[in-house]
């Protein structure tokens, strides 16, 4: 027979709730995020950028398409990635 520990049970209901929050403040965090590109006109901008490089790196119409997509995905995601590393360590009960 399987005898609980009430603390134990305790401290994981606790940790369940601080879990449930930093995962709310994450997830609205990255709204924000994308809000902000979306808003302040960083998209356009970078996709202008981006253009202007493939145009330079002579690439067809077809594979500049794919690779604008790519390259804006890495850039946004790499900067979304180093905003909230801290966010991502590893989570166990002691």
């Amino acid at each position: 027979m399987t005898i609980l520990d009430t603390v134990r049970q305790q401290k994981a209901k606790e940790y369940a709730c601080i879990e449930r929050r930093l995962w709310f403040v994450s997830t609205a965090l990255g709204l924000l995020y994308a809000l902000v590109w979306l808003l302040s006109g960083s998209a356009f901008q970078l996709r202008q950028a981006l253009l202007e490089w493939l145009r330079r790196a002579d690439l067809s119409p077809t594979a500049s398409d794919w690779a604008l997509v790519a390259l804006f995905a890495l850039v946004y995601g790499g900067i979304s990635a180093i905003l909230t590393f801290p966010q991502h360590t590893p989570f166990s009960l002691p």
